[in-house]
């Protein structure tokens, strides 16, 4: 029993010069149609395509799912395709398509053409599972255009999910952008983030929202912090209590895999800002209780659907049974 997320996300950009992080990696990849600059504190590494240009749909696309870069283009030497990945000890670059071209690393001559790897000592992270969350907006995902709007119902979702990719770090001082973690949304993905959802605790655009300070902080615990940070506003947990939608801003969405410490996974789905449906899927059998959004006093909970279910009373201790799945609906307000 689940509650399914049909979105997947893979922002993109055509901008030339635009950068981006390898997926579960501090390491930053700026690309242009005919080069890449890998990016790592003070290590940068160049790798020139010797193509001739106009290059035609040139794009960088952060693949999510597969957690990986994906560069490509067509030049006058034909399609070229590029995928960047990050591995325990250093990124990873296959050429899935590349012409008869020669390619230049740091401005040397490189003979292989379809495998390089660069060594790097950085944080790193890859995750088999993570938890989705949607908040109703699917639209195309190129971020230009996604970054114009400004619209945190399609913006969250993805920094949600990049911060659960990235390495922790330990949360830095609250200076520059960070001093707007956890107080308003909007404000702090335009001042802490550019480009493809990189980092900064230093705001290069200068707007103002925040004093001008941070410069040369390392940025990268934004991520993480801002993942932890979103969680809270849809699911907190307290021992063995559970907290649904305590804080949320957004009038409707899903969000799934939740994991409950000692009682198993959640899955939560609300529109017109009222909690509709939830599933648990129990890895235990100790008791535990539910907290509820809005004043709502009881649920109706079910382990199949052709069941009548019974009610319970938010607050109160549940036991249920080890293994199997419990669908929670048709809450209600108290009568008082």
């Amino acid at each position: 029993m689940k509650i399914p997320i049909v979105q997947r996300f893979r922002p993109f950009s055509h901008r030339p010069g635009v950068m981006a992080l390898v997926p579960g990696t501090d390491c930053l990849v700026r690309a242009f149609p005919t080069l890449i600059q890998f990016v790592h504190k003070t290590e940068e590494i160049s790798v020139r395509l010797q193509l001739t240009g106009p290059v035609k749909d040139f794009t960088l696309q952060m693949d999510l799912e597969k957690k990986y870069l994906l560069l490509f283009g067509k030049a006058k030497e034909g399609f070229y395709r590029i995928r960047i990945s990050g591995t325990p000890n250093g990124v990873e670059l296959f050429g899935e398509k590349i012409p008869k071209i020669g390619i230049l690393i740091n401005g040397k001559p490189f003979c292989a053409r379809d495998h390089l790897f660069f060594p790097l000592n950085y944080a790193f992270s890859s995750p088999k599972e993570w938890e989705r969350l949607s908040l109703g907006i699917q639209r195309a995902q190129d971020w230009d255009s996604v970054s114009s709007r400004l619209d945190m119902k399609e913006i969250v979702p993805f920094l949600f999910t990049l911060g659960q990719l990235s390495p922790y770090l330990k949360e830095g001082p609250l200076k520059g952008s960070a001093r707007l973690l956890r107080k308003d949304l909007l404000s702090f993905y335009q001042v802490a983030f550019s480009h493809l959802l990189v980092p900064r605790i230093f705001d290069d655009q200068h707007q103002g929202i925040v004093p001008e300070e941070g410069k040369g902080e390392n940025p990268f615990f934004l991520l993480s912090s801002a993942a932890i940070w979103i969680r809270s506003l849809f699911f907190r947990q307290k021992e063995r209590q559970l907290e649904f939608l305590p804080e949320c801003p957004f009038e409707e969405g899903r969000m799934v895999n939740i994991g409950a410490i000692h009682v198993g996974e959640v899955d939560l789905e609300w529109s017109r800002s009222q909690l509709r449906k939830a599933v648990l899927r129990c890895t235990s059998s100790e008791p535990f209780t539910i907290l509820l959004p809005n004043k709502f006093h009881s649920f109706r909970i079910r382990s199949r659907l052709t069941e009548r279910g019974e009610r319970k009373k938010a607050g109160e201790p549940l036991v249920l049974q080890e293994g199997k799945s419990y669908l929670l609906d048709r809450f209600q307000k108290s009568e008082r």
